[in-house]
């Protein structure tokens, strides 16, 4: 996990995504991010986006195949229309729903 040193102190960044469930793929983003920026989620994973993506949107956080089901929350919430890499927004333009 990565910690900033303040002072004396190590300080472990805000979490920028949540994921829920252990074998989720996605993550659901706190905040805006930009193509190249760090997000760390709450487990201590830390993901590079891939390019920009608004708050509220889900994000893969590790490559996905065409066909692939994507999980978020615990369940299968529909399946890569496209192969899909690390950092990049998992939306209806890559995303079949369920």
């Amino acid at each position: 996990m990565n910690y900033h040193e303040v002072g004396e102190f190590k300080i472990k960044p805000p979490a920028r995504a949540v994921m829920v469930g252990r074998e989720d793929n996605v993550a659901l983003l706190l905040s805006d991010v930009k193509t190249g920026e760090k997000i760390t989620l709450g487990n201590g994973w830390v993901e590079i986006a891939a390019e920009d993506i608004p708050a509220g949107y889900k994000i893969a956080i590790r490559a996905l195949l065409t066909g692939e089901s994507i999980i978020n929350y615990g369940e299968v919430i529909g399946t890569a229309l496209r192969s899909i890499k690390p950092g990049e927004r998992v939306h209806f333009h890559n995303l079949q729903a369920a």
